[in-house]
């Protein structure tokens, strides 16, 4: 079977949940303004298995994300050009995708990321993409039922998830 050629971004995200999840809608928002087709490269125990999100991508969220899933690593990059970027210190990541004309722009990340024509003091461009994260309906579920038992009857609720906190 011949392998698709078309040109995508590969995003590998790393950390906990909520790192993960900012990386995804700021890769997930480069790859549509550059006409990129967008992956996901999951693995739970980036940066370590301590440190990482445990789970699979599918036990978080919902399928209705239309998230691209890489599932054979070997496969996909197999004979394809590719550039990488890698950045897990403070700070955005800023890309400039107009140079890259490599079929696959690989990012290992837990930040924003951000194109260089962008304004670095807006998140404003992020706030759709958050928005329209769907969790699975497991995750639904326990949440809604958290927040009955709890009677918590405001309008948001904030998650803080932390598994580096447990010692």
């Amino acid at each position: 079977m011949k392998q698709d050629r078309i040109k995508v971004l590969v995003l590998e995200p790393q950390s906990g949940l909520c790192n993960r999840i900012r990386a995804i809608v700021s890769a997930k928002r480069l790859a549509a303004k550059y006409g990129r087709k967008f992956y996901i490269l999951w693995n739970p125990d980036l940066p370590s298995a301590s440190y990482g999100c445990a789970g699979k991508i599918t036990q978080l969220f919902s399928s209705d994300n239309g998230f691209n899933l890489i599932k054979n690593e070997e496969k996909f990059f197999k004979g394809r050009t590719i550039v990488k970027y890698q950045k897990t210190v403070h700070g955005p990541l800023v890309l400039n995708l107009d140079r890259d004309k490599e079929e696959i722009v690989y990012i290992r990340s837990n930040l924003w990321i951000y194109d260089h024509k962008d304004d670095l003091k807006k998140l404003d461009c992020f706030k759709d993409g958050l928005r329209s994260i769907i969790p699975n309906s497991r995750v639904v579920k326990d949440s809604s039922s958290f927040i009955k038992e709890n009677k918590i009857d405001k309008d948001t609720i904030g998650v803080h998830i932390r598994r580096t906190d447990i010692t």
